[in-house]
């Protein structure tokens, strides 16, 4: 990928990652349902990163507060969004990193909240991932490739023999001092 490529990819990738990540805060993260007494009746219930609604069979819906998931994911989102905005300079590649890192501990940890929202004791009871959580997985993803990206040493047109394999097999003269050193390809800080 060439570097102005580059440089816009990365931006990009980590500004859709943050607003997946912002806009999948305010959606439905987890669906469950789960049988209600001996008929077909199900109590259906819906948690979000903010609120937890449900509803039992011939009521209207209910809601209340729930484990606030909004709060660390509205952070990540934001600093994927900084990593966009630093993309294309110095600190971009270490602020990308910090920003996926924080985003994929952030949706573990939101995503093993799926694991444990079925009551163990109810095993008829079906959870499935809600719109809000399949954004945060997307963003995630997302992030880690413009991490990725962002690391990639794009090949240097001033310095190009470093790379070049004919000069690695070319027969070269060996030193004064007798002992070949390999010249490795400058490091990027």
């Amino acid at each position: 990928m060439k570097t102005h490529a580059r440089r816009f990819a990365v931006p990009a990738l980590a500004t859709l990652a943050g607003a997946l990540t912002i806009i999948g805060s305010f959606l439905p993260l987890f669906v469950r349902d789960e049988p209600f007494g001996f008929g077909t009746e199900k109590v259906h219930s819906v948690i979000g990163a903010w609120r937890y609604w449900y509803s039992f069979p011939g009521q209207e819906e209910q809601s209340s507060p729930y484990t606030p998931f909004g709060i660390p994911l509205l952070p990540a989102g934001a600093l994927l969004l900084l990593a966009a905005v630093l993309g294309s300079r110095r600190a971009g590649p270490k602020t990308t990193v910090v920003a996926a890192a924080f985003q994929l501990g952030t949706v573990g940890t939101v995503a093993m909240q799926g694991v444990t929202v079925g009551n163990p004791s109810s095993a008829r009871a079906e959870i499935t991932y809600g719109t809000g959580m399949w954004l945060l997985i997307a963003g995630t993803a997302l992030a880690a490739a413009a991490t990725a990206l962002s690391w990639r040493t794009p090949a240097s047109p001033d310095n190009p023999d470093w790379a070049n394999p004919d000069a690695a097999y070319a027969d070269t003269d060996t030193p004064p001092s007798g002992v070949v050193i390999t010249v490795l390809p400058p490091e990027r800080d």
